[in-house]
């Protein structure tokens, strides 16, 4: 993943961008990059989260990406498994969270 200056969050396999639908709790997704407000992300230096820059002037109301609780989705499969019978059925996946003053570990990030 790189974290691009203009907020876009690109896949280096596929130069595909992380998406939201803007719902909270709701999973993100991969698609092609479009400059959707829902595609742009700004990094806080102070917390180290992610945060949607269109909620970014908010105070109260900022989203952020966090981890979903895990749960089961048939439809994922782990890197390098032909079937669903290697590795745990329950994943936890990105979800985009309201983010507050007090911070969650789930919500914390790091780029090298």
């Amino acid at each position: 993943w790189y974290l691009y200056k203009d907020g876009e969050i690109k896949s280096r396999l596929d130069n595909k961008c992380l998406t939201t639908n803007g719902k909270n709790n709701s999973d993100l997704f991969i698609s092609d990059c479009s400059n959707s407000p829902n595609q742009l992300w700004n990094w806080d230096n102070k917390s180290n989260r992610l945060v949607l820059k269109s909620s970014m002037n908010s105070t109260d109301n900022q989203k952020c990406v966090g981890l979903s609780n895990k749960k089961v989705d048939e439809n994922t499969l782990l890197a390098g498994c032909s079937n669903n019978n290697c590795g745990d059925k329950n994943k936890r996946f990105l979800q985009l969270k309201n983010c507050n003053s007090s911070i969650n570990p789930e919500e914390v990030w790091s780029f090298t």
